[in-house]
């Protein structure tokens, strides 16, 4: 699992994608660092997968899921410049990154 991600190289991606790094994306958390905005659509399209998470108080005003994925959207929408996104990154794939079972297996797995 790698948080945030925000800055990885055409490499990283296909080191990630080989090794099946799974990309654990906190929009809140980026927003409110000013850290930047992760290219979720790109990952997708290249095939990796991509989770939403709210990080922790310290560098988030609430832990609140909803509008971590509504921020998603959003966000994906300004890098994109456009309205309608790809077809991954639609309501229902932003659902899929809140709720995907085999990552959040990983992840119980992992603690």
């Amino acid at each position: 699992m790698s948080i945030h991600s925000l800055l990885l190289s055409p490499e990283d991606i296909y080191i990630y994608k080989k090794h099946g790094v799974f990309i654990n994306h906190n929009p809140e958390s980026n927003a409110y660092l000013a850290s930047g905005v992760a290219p979720v659509s790109s990952y997708l399209q290249a095939g990796l997968s991509v989770t939403i998470g709210t990080d922790g108080a310290a560098s988030n005003d609430r832990i609140d899921m909803l509008a971590a994925m509504r921020l998603m959207s959003h966000l994906q929408k300004v890098t994109a410049l456009n309205v309608p996104l790809s077809k991954e990154m639609n309501s229902w794939g932003i659902l899929r990154c809140a709720t995907n079972r085999r990552i959040a297996k990983s992840i119980f797995i992992l603690c």
